[in-house]
């Protein structure tokens, strides 16, 4: 038998948003339910005068109007106590939208089981109960309207009513036994509000009730109305007060979000939302790369996973998934656009042969392959047949990444034994792999002449399949407004302002910049001013202008505020392309380049900078008083800047849609196969390595810090290099 229940809305000002939660309230609640609209006192005027005719007409609507403001919680009891007799109620706030069948479904889960306190749905935007990204504020799904929302996820739902450490304010259903028993919230230690509910889930639970999901249910809430500019401090004090009250609140709702029981629910939900997704795109692309793209899994997100990023988002035509590894397991993503479906799948189990399969992805894009085994990815992909490889550093033909020797030289590709202490028959089984990888891609994308042909030069290779693409920026300025402000002449009363912009590690040049920054004038006598916009690893003296980390669609905006005459790019490894160079021009800045890589290549083609002989604190040095002495050519090279062709990720999106176009299959992926393999291999969390591995590890890393302070970690590789088998110098490799 359905019981009592009566609606109760507490309402503080936000009449425009209470009318409308009323509507849905109106039109989807029972015809014997109660509608208890309490008004505390509100300052704007009379709530009945702002309420239409139609709902002041029906005849379950019971206004209230307090005599003075009560405060939220004693609001809350005033309808629970004294104006809902004996029935159950709901706690509804007047910022939410309710859906059919809501107040039945809340009544069933209530008494699904004994000694249930409170219910709350899914929603939107409430914390442990938010779908489809947990503990977020979400917005409704793209193409969804609330009722078409709550139907996928009552679609879905196998009824579970899983436990919850506690519930959530924004639509609670109440039992009266719970209310009886704990008579109410408590409005001498919560006030005006925050923190109330939780404080009576505590002592429910401590009277062995229960507090539940209704995973069948969906309200959606618009969100943070209540309390006004007075949230944070309440937030502050009434917090303070649950834990001194409830010593173990806290601990149990972080317990909760790291062991995550709403799993299972969460993954319904996002399969169906999957499948949907799946049917209307054109094919399904894996990305295979080393890191992110979103998430941190090994270091902080870097170029390559924001240029996957920058193609997931330009590329809305078909479906985009990312595998990436860690010592022990591969995380498979699904990325939704509004939200990321993951699966953690055991290495120790589940080979690249499982995965990389025509019937699971029409196309694999292997954007980076640091992290793999590359044999068996090498052949996975071969047995696939329809990928992509995209060059993003020279890892696949460096073992050390950067075609650095281990004393920071540039390496011309051959030195691997007599620089690097590589064997001969590691390094050639290493090439080999690139080799093949290379010559059976349908594409081989690369950014620049300059990596094509070092690819070329080392692999002894050279095909047709070869694409020469640019990356597009953000924040795209039109060639022709691309004009900044004049600056002046350097003079012994006007510094030359330099700068260097983006993540500075040593093969960035940090070392030399860091020289360079102790100089506060040139020979010549003018004044230098430093700024870093990013970070430098390594010290910089307390006269440098430190910018700090900038998004990279205001970097041309962080650059106007000092409006610096040339930009330093000071790489000691050949660069595959070099995002910070378009950055930079875009903002309309000539460059100081590295005479390696596509930045010197870029600059020497547009004359919109300087190409360094070498890179040394003395030559850039000499560059600045050659900038210093001959003003017209600085001139002439900065505006030669504002002429040099950039591209936007939209355009850049386009590209990878023509790519991915050309190697679309004829038999598309079917998701429902690799639904079928997921379901039986995933984890609902990743394997831990042994205390052993851990341990090894981090000795390791600890060892070789030691040793780059020592200066002596290039002795110590060239001994290891040279003495070890090759296959424990993997080993190593992979340990850390």
């Amino acid at each position: 038998m359905q019981p009592a229940v009566t609606v109760i809305v507490p309402v503080y000002n936000a009449f425009e948003e209470t009318q409308s939660c009323l509507i849905s309230v109106l039109a989807y609640s029972p015809a014997d339910c109660k509608i208890l609209v309490i008004d505390d006192c509100s300052p704007v005027g009379k709530l009945a005068e702002y309420l239409s005719a139609e709902i002041l007409a029906d005849k379950r609507l019971h206004l209230e109007r307090n005599k003075e403001n009560l405060g939220f919680v004693r609001t809350c009891n005033r309808g629970m106590l004294e104006l809902s007799g004996q029935d159950d109620v709901i706690l509804l706030n007047s910022d939410t939208e309710v859906t059919p069948g809501w107040v039945q479904k809340l009544a069933k889960a209530a008494y699904s089981r004994p000694n249930v306190a409170t219910v709350t749905p899914f929603t939107n935007n409430g914390t442990i109960c938010s779908v489809p990204r947990f503990c977020l504020d979400n917005p409704l799904l793209p193409g969804y309207s609330v009722n078409e929302q709550a139907a996928l996820i009552e679609s879905v739902s196998v009824s579970e009513y899983p436990e919850l450490p506690t519930c959530v304010g924004f639509c609670t259903y109440i039992t009266r036994t719970a209310i009886t028993a704990l008579k109410g919230f408590d409005g001498d230690a919560f006030g005006k509000g925050y923190g109330e509910e939780n404080d009576f889930s505590c002592r429910a639970q401590k009277l062995g009730m229960l507090d539940i999901l209704d995973d069948t249910t969906f309200i959606y809430h618009k969100g943070n109305m209540s309390f006004g500019a007075q949230r944070e401090a309440l937030a502050a004090v009434n917090s303070a007060t649950l834990r001194k009250r409830h010593p173990l609140y806290f601990d149990n709702v972080s317990k909760f979000c790291r062991e995550f029981p709403l799993r299972a629910a969460h993954a319904r939900i996002l399969d169906k939302l999957m499948a949907t997704w799946v049917q209307s795109k054109t094919a399904s692309v894996l990305h295979v790369l080393h890191n992110g793209p979103y998430a941190e899994r090994h270091h902080p997100v870097g170029g390559t996973e924001r240029h996957v990023q920058d193609i997931i988002r330009a590329v809305p035509s078909v479906a985009h998934w990312s595998l990436v590894p860690t010592p022990t397991a591969y995380y498979l993503t699904a990325h939704l656009g509004y939200c990321d479906r993951e699966f953690i799948l055991d290495r120790a189990v589940v080979t690249l042969y499982d995965l990389l399969k025509p019937e699971f992805f029409d196309i694999v894009h292997a954007q980076h392959i640091q992290g793999f085994a590359y044999g068996e990815l090498d052949a996975a992909l071969r047995k696939h047949g329809n990928y992509i490889l995209s060059l993003h550093d020279y890892n696949l033909v460096c073992p050390r990444v950067y075609m650095l020797t281990p004393d920071r030289r540039h390496c011309n590709g051959f030195e691997c034994s007599s620089a690097c202490s590589f064997g001969e028959e590691y390094i050639q089984g290493y090439r080999q792999i690139a080799r093949s990888l290379v010559d059976s891609a349908q594409a081989v994308v690369c950014f620049s002449d300059t990596t094509k042909n070092y690819f070329e030069r080392i692999l002894g290779t050279s095909a047709p399949h070869w694409k020469i693409q640019a990356h597009g920026i953000e924040g795209l300025i039109p060639a022709p407004q691309r004009k900044p402000a004049l600056v002046a002449k350097p003079a012994a009363d006007a510094p030359l302002k330099v700068a260097f912009v983006g993540f500075l590690p040593q093969h960035k040049g940090s070392l030399v910049i860091e020289k360079l920054l102790q100089i506060d004038h040139l020979p010549s006598g003018v004044p230098v001013e430093w700024h870093i916009i990013g970070e430098l690893y390594g010290k910089a003296p307390s006269h440098t202008h430190q910018h700090g980390k900038y998004d990279r669609a205001e970097l041309a905006s962080k650059l106007s505020e000092f409006n610096p005459h040339v930009v330093g790019i000071l790489s000691l490894c050949p660069e595959t392309y070099s995002l910070t160079l378009d950055e930079t021009w875009n903002a309309g800045v000539p460059v100081l380049s590295t005479p390696l890589g596509a930045p010197a290549e870029r600059v020497a083609a547009t004359s919109a900078g300087w190409v360094l002989p070498e890179v040394s604190e003395s030559a850039v040095v000499e560059a600045l008083e050659k900038i210093c002495a001959d003003w017209p050519e600085y001139l002439r090279r900065r505006e030669s800047v504002t002429k040099v062709k950039l591209i936007d990720t939209t355009a850049e999106g386009t590209a990878y849609g023509a790519f991915y176009e050309a190697a679309r299959p004829q038999k598309l992926a079917q998701l429902s196969a690799l639904i079928q393999f997921t379901e039986t291999q995933a984890l609902a969390r990743p394997p831990v390595r042994s205390l052993k591995s851990r341990l090894a590890r981090r000795t390791l890393d600890s060892g070789i810090r030691l040793l780059e302070r020592l200066r002596l970690r290039v002795l110590v590789e060239r001994l290891i290099y040279g003495l070890l088998p090759s296959k424990f110098v993997q080993d190593l490799k992979s340990l850390r």
